[in-house]
């Protein structure tokens, strides 16, 4: 909201009703009757469980696939847990949020196994996440691109080794510009080499790029 409060604003002074979910900090919230807003900023809840409530659990699996997507394996299984889902299905729906989350990252959209507009209409297409994934052709490719992306990501080895710290130094291609700004990157943690505070750098153009990650856990 607090990036978008200028366009917000240009609607509701054209007459258009708003209903804004969200869990990022709002900054400030118009005060305006044709404005609706339920934000809740708190560490176990991202905006597709909000939305959930909002919808009262009617699509209840969607929410606990983005939830996953969106790192809140926790709650994504306690709302798992008041469906009755079998631990495969639990599963299913974990691997689907991740893979889904994991195509909204790159720096560009070139960088993106499926363009994001087809992938939604193909999406839009099917009330039952279980059936998306085993239908879905978008979604096969960004399985395959994530696995591919991540088979270079761990071939690759720090150029630092210490404990509570490693630094990579990744080439300047897509499959490692996707996979610095994914939770994918953990991976490197999780890896052969413990779990670490660390740095890696990207070179783009010859020029290093740093960023830094914690690992929790």
């Amino acid at each position: 909201l607090k990036q978008n409060n200028t366009a917000v604003a240009r609607l509701l002074a054209n007459g258009v009703g708003i209903r804004w979910i969200d869990h990022h900090n709002p900054g400030e919230i118009p005060d305006h009757p044709a404005f609706e807003s339920s934000i809740n900023t708190a560490a176990d809840v991202c905006t597709s469980i909000l939305v959930d409530r909002q919808l009262g659990g009617n699509y209840r699996p969607w929410a606990i696939t983005a939830a996953f997507g969106d790192g809140l394996a926790g709650p994504a299984r306690d709302l798992a847990s008041g469906l009755n889902l079998t631990p495969s299905q639990t599963a299913g729906l974990s691997r689907l949020g991740e893979l889904l989350n994991y195509n909204a990252y790159g720096e560009t959209l070139a960088d993106l196994w499926c363009q994001p507009k087809k992938l939604y209409f193909e999406l839009h297409s099917f009330s039952d996440p279980w059936e998306f994934s085993a239908e879905s052709d978008e979604l096969a490719c960004i399985k395959n691109g994530f696995a591919e992306d991540i088979a270079k990501s761990e071939s690759q080895f720090p150029v630092l080794n210490r404990p509570g710290c490693a630094v990579w130094l990744l080439p300047d291609d897509r499959h490692f510009r996707v996979v610095h700004d994914r939770r994918a990157a953990w991976r490197f943690v999780d890896g052969p080499f413990g779990r670490f505070r660390y740095i890696r750098n990207v070179h783009r153009a010859g020029v290093p790029h740093a960023f830094y990650r914690r690992a929790f856990g």
